[in-house]
């Protein structure tokens, strides 16, 4: 029968409606999470209806915090006794460390005036904004500074173009020492020398005094500037460097220093002249006092916060505002109205407070920020809290919705999970399977991920292009109408879109993969393991081998010193490792089939797939073999079966001729001839005869049960009854040896499934066997027991002659225990009831153990529908019509 929900309609439509759920519940988390604050996803979290009691206010805070302290920062170096000084000294190497100390003293004698920096600094940022620029500023500033090492051990440094007009105008010259290369070959290449190297030798004056013993290039390329302003106390580095002992050997230093304030110092100006503007008085609803108690100074936003003996008062005022935090070095001094304290203490204190430099070198200060929450005027808290309130009544709403439409998606998922790979149109409910689900599992994941990837770095360039082109064309925001973020919102819709839609492709392969069991089938890891297995099972012969390729890789590994040949060789060398094992693969083939021959199965054929050469031929001969056992065995048997048919045959052709003897025997018997002699001879006739006869019976018996020429009608059958029987129809016999039998039966029924006739056949060949031989006056134990599934019977006895032979020999044809050979019997009683049971499906198990003599027979047990009685020993019953004649051991 259909299923509606196999079809391919309900699937696409269960995908679409997942996509939706995700594409909204994602879109609803993100609006609410930059709207309103992350915490309000929180599942049954309460809304908070005023704006100073959500995360965002907080937030806000701490960022208007952080730039006054970072604001803070730049006014110790800038400013003047609390003015900006363009004619202030910075010192250059404090500034590159960070440090606040700019006092207006040139401490470790690298300072320029603040003025001199901002346009020097400027202009190198300007040139850094196209490679036009930039090349001409190279070209206009960028010079070389030649080092010079004297005897004492000190350097004399020059410019490069001062170094080169001294070599031409004869001042210095470098020492030939013999070599064949000119002053001028020697200066261009010191001139060009990028790095910085030694090694250009000896420098004399002009009269050929040695005046330096080594030059070489200093190598720092664009960080070396010719200096278009004067430093403090010198010209310029390369004056301050020749003269300056703390700096002579340590010119690079000096350079570094100089080029990383250069990058950031014309930035740090600006943001220190246009920061104020946002929360100077009258702008802001903001207000803050910074107290330095150990410099006795105090800052503040406010012109009424400006003395530090009324800080108690104005902390009194600040607590008036209607949102305030006050934060000192103690925790336990830490005072807001924030929602939760206690976990906002910490983090205002050493990430936001502590975290600039100007209170991080204090250990006694205050700092209280505060917003007048009657918002007087219109700043960006204020806005903030008109959108906020416009929004409250849609939080709750947005929040049940991203919920409820992510429960809603894995609820599909489930169904999706369920109905995958099932289709109305396969057949007995197989796993239909798509064209990519028979990929590699692999290979499919990894295109699925890189498919991804790049959607998600096209969709995040689009996405960013599109909108500096909107603003660019149109010069208008629209991707965040009051206050929304639409353009995150559409992003996130996009991305979660797009996501989902990679994950479902990948997801549901998996499903149907796993369903169909290809997902470890159809996999590379599992050839990679099925090789490494067969490798393992085969490691006699395959570890030389993966020895001998390891050495080799690493042999090529250490002499390779060229790319694109090393590539080269890693893949000529995987074509060999992927030959080796196929190689050993092949002969593990070989080796599995020689033992298959081995056991016995001649049949057997090496498959021929993947091999070549030597292998495939050997592995053809190996077959032909086989070929050749099998012929030979079945030439083996068809000559038993002739002795078999010979046997039965001539069996037979004596039953015909016996008949007759045994009849007239009767017919003479009849005759009542007085003679003792006569009845004499009749009667070792008739015993000859009959004794004859049953040889002949059981010689056929044997033949066809070793032939399997016999036909069983199986039955359900009771042992305990059949062995009550057959001991009562031997009673007499031990009787007449004065053997004794010890009969131990279960009280229930014990029932198999056999043929009764032939079972009849087994216990009676075994019961007259013990019959026979037993030693006279002992005991025959006869126990039947039950066990999990099985019924086991055991017969045990004291042999009466000596065993001689092992009991492997017992179950042969024609082999009886008394060598002699003094008792009557053909010696097939045993093997025709070993044959009998294993052709009904039991064990047949002989022990010898000294003159010990035991037997154990085991067949599976079957349920009885109806619980018989069973019978008791007196209570014997009527054996089967046709019984079989007496037969022996041995």
């Amino acid at each position: 029968m259909n299923k509606w929900f196999y079809s391919a309609t309900c699937k696409g439509l269960l995908l679409i409606l997942a996509h939706l759920c995700i594409v909204v519940s994602v879109v609803s988390f993100v609006w609410v999470g930059t709207s309103a604050g992350l915490r309000y996803l929180i599942p049954f979290e309460k809304v908070q209806s005023h704006y100073e009691s959500t995360a965002q206010f907080e937030n806000r805070m701490k960022t208007m915090s952080r730039e006054v302290l970072d604001q803070l920062d730049t006014k110790a170096k800038f400013e003047t006794n609390g003015s900006y000084n363009p004619d202030k000294l910075i010192d250059v190497v404090r500034y590159d460390n960070g440090s606040l100390d700019q006092d207006g003293t040139n401490h470790s004698g690298i300072a320029y005036r603040l003025k001199d920096l901002e346009q020097w600094s400027r202009g190198y940022q300007n040139a850094a904004a196209d490679q036009e620029s930039w090349d001409q500023f190279l070209h206009d500033y960028v010079t070389t500074v030649i080092v010079c090492l004297k005897e004492d051990g000190s350097y004399h440094y020059y410019y490069g173009d001062d170094f080169r007009n001294k070599m031409s105008a004869g001042e210095l010259v470098f020492a030939s020492n013999g070599e064949f290369v000119s002053n001028e070959e020697k200066l261009s290449a010191l001139l060009e020398d990028d790095y910085n190297t030694a090694g250009y030798g000896e420098v004399l004056d002009q009269n050929g005094q040695k005046l330096y013993a080594d030059c070489w290039n200093l190598g720092l390329g664009e960080e070396v500037l010719k200096e278009p302003y004067s430093l403090d106390g010198a010209a310029n580095l390369v004056e301050l460097a020749n003269t300056d002992e703390r700096w002579n050997g340590k010119l690079a230093d000096a350079y570094h220093a100089l080029s990383n304030t250069l990058a950031a110092i014309s930035g740090d100006i600006q943001n220190y002249k246009e920061a104020p503007g946002g929360w100077e008085e009258g702008n802001t609803n903001y207000s803050y006092i910074y107290v330095d108690y150990d410099e006795n100074e105090i800052y503040s936003n406010r012109q009424e916060f400006q003395d530090i003996k009324e800080i108690d008062h104005y902390q009194e005022k600040i607590k008036q505002a209607g949102a305030y935090v006050i934060v000192t070095p103690k925790l336990a001094g830490f005072e807001s109205t924030f929602e939760n304290p206690a976990q906002s203490a910490q983090e205002w204190k050493s990430d936001i407070v502590e975290s600039h430099r100007i209170i991080g070198r204090n250990t006694n200060y205050v700092f209280m920020a505060s917003v007048d929450t009657t918002y007087s005027v219109p700043d960006e808290f204020e806005s903030d809290r008109e959108y906020y309130q416009e929004i409250v009544p849609y939080i709750t709403i947005a929040c049940e919705v991203a919920w409820g439409t992510l429960i809603l998606f894995f609820i599909l998922l489930v169904c999706l999970t369920v109905i995958s790979g099932h289709s109305n149109r396969s057949e007995n409910g197989e796993i239909a399977l798509s064209g990519f689900d028979r990929w590699k599992t692999e290979l499919a994941a990894a295109f699925v991920i890189i498919f991804w990837i790049v959607s998600m770095y096209l969709i995040s360039e689009w996405g960013s292009q599109y909108v500096m082109a909107y603003d660019y064309y149109y010069s208008s925001d629209i991707w965040r109408e009051d206050g929304l973020p639409i353009y995150t919102m559409v992003m996130a819709g996009t991305i979660a879109f797009v996501s989902c839609l990679f994950f479902f492709w990948f997801y549901l392969s998996m499903v149907r993969r796993i369903k169909a069991h290809t997902l470890w089938k159809n996999s590379i890891m599992k050839a990679v393991c099925e090789i490494f297995r067969h490798g393992w099972r085969n490691k006699k012969t395959t570890t030389k081998i993966v020895v001998a390729y390891i050495a080799f890789l690493l042999v090529e590994l250490i002499t390779w010193g060229n790319t694109p040949l090393m590539i080269i060789g890693i893949v000529v060398n995987i074509g060999v490792g992927v030959f080796l094992v196929r190689y050993a693969l092949a002969r593990q083939k070989i080796k599995k089939g020689l033992l298959e021959i081995a056991k016995g199965n001649v049949n057997y054929k090496i498959p021929l797939d993947d091999l070549r050469g030597e292998t495939l031929e050997i592995a053809q001969t190996i077959n032909r073999l086989g070929e050749g056992l099998n012929r030979a065995l079945e030439k083996s048997v068809r000559d038993e079966r002739l002795k078999t048919d010979l046997i039965t045959n001539v069996s037979h052709d004596i039953k015909t001729p016996l008949t007759s003897i045994i009849n007239y025997v009767d017919i003479l018997k009849r005759e009542n001839f007085q003679d003792p002699k006569i009845q004499n001879y009749l009667n070792i006739l008739e015993m000859k005869a009959q004794r004859l006869k049953t040889l002949t019976e059981d010689v056929v018996e044997a033949s066809k049960v070793s032939s399997g020429n016999i036909k069983l009608e199986f039955m359900t059958l009771n042992l305990v009854e059949l062995i009550y029987q057959v001991e009562g129809e031997y009673e007499e016999k031990f009787e007449a040896r004065n053997i004794k039998v010890i009969l131990n039966m279960p009280d229930e029924p014990v029932t198999v499934r056999v043929d009764g006739r032939r079972m009849w056949r087994v216990f009676a060949n075994i019961f007259n066997n013990a019959a026979k031989y037993a030693m006279e006056g002992s005991r025959v134990y006869a126990d039947l027991m039950l066990q999990p599934g099985t019924a086991k019977f055991i017969l045990k006895n004291v042999s009466d002659q000596q065993l001689n032979i092992s009991a492997d020999e017992l179950t042969e044809r024609f082999i009886r225990g008394d060598v002699s050979r003094s008792t009557e019997g053909s010696g097939l009683g045993l093997s025709i009831a070993k044959n009998l049971t294993e052709l009904q499906g039991g064990t047949f198990e002989l022990y010898l153990d000294g003159d010990l003599f035991k037997v154990i027979i085991t067949f599976p047990r079957v349920r009885r529908l109806i619980k018989e009685q069973t019978p008791k020993k007196e209570d014997k019953k009527t054996e089967p019509e046709t019984k079989p004649e007496e037969t022996d051991k041995k």
